[in-house]
């Protein structure tokens, strides 16, 4: 299932696609759009550009998703605006983001999303997302806190509860109940994009009623550049 990126020509004009065949190209090139706002300027040269990448990352392996984040995270210091997002089968680090009860998680479901500790405990598996985004390190014992150790990409959803959305709906599942009921669906941005988001604009669309869509669900957010 390869990920794809649908836009509006009318809104912005496509760079460069990098095709998965096309010779020459770099893992870290595939699945990354550039694009320039029309209209924004009358000579092209000046119009404004950002990146736009899409992941599917692997859902069976913490280790193989983890080289997946390295792949990309030279983008989290590129001089453009960097926008991505997918399917990245994993969470993040955090007294936010829901865990389930790892002893009543079906095994195989276990051996995909969570990390086995040495005295037979179960955690979620973080490593990837947090390679990106940085490790949660708390302040005391409450909820407040930082991320250290990123490589300059940040969370849209921390970045609407920063901006004051509830936990609830900053960092609501998202896949629809049956399954991981985990926030694996990221928005990410890079320290160039992170002010051109309009952090309440966030938002995981839950369906109103079953059969639902898909099993996972709807994430948007809205940039201006």
């Amino acid at each position: 299932m390869p990920p794809a990126i649908f836009y509006d020509p009318t809104q912005l004009i496509l760079r460069s696609w990098w095709a998965p065949d096309q010779p020459g190209a770099f893992d870290d090139q595939r699945n990354v759009a550039r694009f320039a706002v029309r209209g924004s300027a009358e000579v092209a040269a000046t119009r404004p550009e950002f990146l736009a990448l899409v992941a599917h990352w692997d859902f069976r392996s913490a280790t193989t998703r983890l080289d997946e984040a390295k792949r990309i995270d030279r983008y989290g210091h590129d001089p453009l605006p960097v926008i991505g997002g997918g399917d990245l089968n994993a969470t993040a680090s955090g007294p936010f983001p829901a865990q389930p009860d790892w002893s009543a998680v079906e095994p195989r479901l276990r051996a995909h999303k969570g990390v086995r500790h040495p005295d037979g405990t179960w955690t979620v598996d973080t490593e990837a997302v947090d390679h990106l985004i940085g490790r949660w390190m708390s302040c005391g014992s409450g909820p407040d806190g930082n991320r250290f150790g990123g490589i300059g990409f940040h969370a849209v959803a921390e970045l609407a509860l920063r901006a004051g959305q509830p936990p609830e709906q900053a960092f609501a599942p998202t896949v629809n109940p049956g399954g991981s009921s985990l926030l694996i669906d990221w928005l990410l941005v890079n320290d160039a994009m992170r002010p051109h988001v309009i952090p309440g604009s966030y938002r995981v669309h839950v369906p109103d009623r079953a059969p639902y869509p898909s099993d996972h669900r709807l994430v948007t957010a809205v940039i201006a550049l």
